[in-house]
Formats: structure tokens, sequence, C-alpha cells
């Protein structure tokens, strides 16, 4: 189980931006460029429930974020300078400010997390965006945080009397080989920076997203804290969230974590997920169903752009929607 999610993790990020310099944007006007428009879709009584999801912000709670919002927040993280997440912003939250932005590497330490934080309008409202795996340090580090819930998930067939006292052996195995504490290490910052906003600011909204295994260390750092995780194909956390803070964490998680969940995906079924889950079709193979925005596409094609107004979006993210080519321009 193990090597393929690394496989398909691998396979992501070779598909997605193995360009320095990737963005998922370009300007109007330039050849190959071209924006399609989501539009509104009235929600019945009968609406799917993936199209439900509300998530208050506002100096009163009166916007609302649907699930989408937070799969573009997500994206946003995987744009390689801080002038595409901007251009992103303005696009898809017109308003709202990129007010920190860390990228991995940026500091001497074992940390290799790239997150970023975004401000609602009346600055009343923290969405934090965590990068999933980029690179193949991002992929050595994930192994560290997630391999021992890949051993936990081979004892699973000795039932659920035993789910703990094997997490709990497990946990002490990857003291052994990691020592202890060790992969709090690799988000320490994120951790703290987040920490450090909810005691400063008691009254302010917080949430938390990414994608894929930036979406566990999202969901690791919620039950944590304690503030809403909405991530998309992200492991579980059962048997990891022991292991990384040495203590039984269910009713944290199930309390605070979203996971969107496409068929066929495989990174969000390694470990048993805690929390909230909501599924999507996905009748493709297993790297296509782990891309970002092709489930945020099936969403789009369910519910509409999930707010009052039309998205534009930008070509070539959906399989729908193609970049135009140079015979097309001509």
């Amino acid at each position: 189980m193990l090597v393929l999610v690394v496989v398909v993790v691998v396979l992501s990020v070779a598909t997605v931006n193995s360009d320095s310099n990737w963005t998922a944007f370009c300007k109007e006007g330039e050849p190959g460029c071209k924006y399609y428009e989501v539009l509104p879709q009235l929600m019945s009584q009968t609406a799917p429930l993936q199209c439900e999801g509300r998530y208050v912000y506002g100096a009163h709670g009166e916007r609302k974020l649907s699930l989408t919002d937070f799969g573009l927040f997500s994206g946003l993280a995987y744009e390689s300078r801080d002038e595409g997440v901007k251009q992103g912003l303005a696009r898809f939250f017109p308003g709202w400010n990129l007010t920190n932005s860390r990228r991995a590497g940026s500091a001497s330490s074992v940390d290799w997390t790239t997150f970023f934080e975004f401000s609602d309008p009346d600055d009343t409202t923290t969405v934090f965006a965590i990068r999933g795996t980029n690179s193949m340090l991002d992929v050595l580090d994930d192994l560290n945080i997630w391999a021992p819930a890949s051993i936990m998930q081979a004892f699973s067939v000795a039932g659920p009397s035993l789910s703990s006292a094997v997490a709990e052996a497990v946990a002490l195995l990857s003291t052994v080989m990691y020592g202890q504490g060790m992969q709090k290490e690799y988000f320490a910052e994120l951790l703290q920076t987040v920490q450090s906003r909810k005691t400063s600011m008691p009254n302010r909204r917080f949430y938390i997203t990414g994608h894929s295994l930036g979406g566990g260390l999202a969901k690791l750092v919620a039950a944590k804290v304690g503030l809403q995780a909405v991530t998309f194909m992200a492991p579980g956390l059962s048997t990891t969230s022991y292991v990384v803070f040495g203590e039984h964490m269910q009713k944290q998680l199930r309390h605070t974590s979203l996971t969107v969940m496409p068929d066929n995906d495989i990174v969000s079924r390694m470990d048993k997920q805690a929390g909230g889950v909501i599924q999507t079709d996905c009748e493709r193979n297993v790297v296509h169903c782990h891309l970002l925005y092709n489930t945020l596409c099936t969403l789009y094609e369910l519910c509409g752009s999930g707010r009052d107004s039309t998205l534009l979006i930008p070509c070539g993210q959906c399989d729908s929607m193609p970049c135009p080519s140079a015979k097309q321009l001509s």
C-alpha cells in the first residue's frame, strides 16, 4: 500500500508542476490562454451532500465559503511564486489578502512544509493552506510521518479490539526508528504558527485546508489546536495522530476534520479516516483521481460555482476546459 501511495504521489507531482515557475494562471489575451465560466447553481432541498458545505466568515458571519472554495485555496498553495498566489487570490477571492507565505527551504530546519495564510476582506477570518507533496524531499518527509500507519494497516486483520494496542506498539517502534517526537519536527513551524495565531486572536475564525499529504498535515494541526480542517484526498490519521502526538485523538478528529475522498484515490485510504468523509465520483486511474482540480471539476459539474457569482477557471485544469491549440488560434 505504502509503495503504491508513493508512486501515485510522485506521478502526481510530475503531472502537475514539475516546472519551478509553474502557475495555473495565464494572462488573458495571450496565445493559449482561456478562462471558462462556472455558473452558480440554484440549490434545491434535494441538493447533493457535496454541495451543502458552507463555512461562515466576515464580520458578522454573513458570508460563506463552499467546499470547492477550500479546494481553490489548496490549489493556490501549489503556485511556485507568491505572484501566482496573489493573482489567483484576486481572481478567486477578491478582497482577500495573502498575509504570510512560508516556503520549504526558507529556514535551516527539518521542517519542509510550505504554507500560506489568507485573510478575508473584513480581517476577521484566516484560512491556512498547506501545500501537498511537491518534491522528493516532501516525499521523504511524508514517508517518515505516515510509514507507521502502513504497518498498522497490516495488522488490521486482527480486528478493532487490538487497534489501540497496535497503534501504541507502532508508536513505540516509530520512536525507536526516528526518535521521540521527530515526526512533529517536520511541520513544527506550521503547528507553532497556527497555535500562536489562535492564542493571540481568540475571537477570530480559523480554517485550515490542504490537498494530499498536505491535507493530512492540516488535519493533524487542526486536531491538536482545535479548528476546522477541510481537506482533499488526504490520508487518515487514526494511527498517525497517536504516532505523532503520543495520544489518542479520535474524538478531536471527528469534531475537526473533513476529507473529500474520490473513488479510486488510494492516498485518502492510507490509515483509517477518523473525521467526516465526503465521497465523490471518479472512474479514472488512481493518478487522475488524486489530482486536485479533477475533483474540483467533478464538484463544479454537480454543484456549480458554489457561490452566488460566476467563477472563472483557467484552461487546462479540467478535462472539459482545454486550452486553445495553435490550430484553433489561427
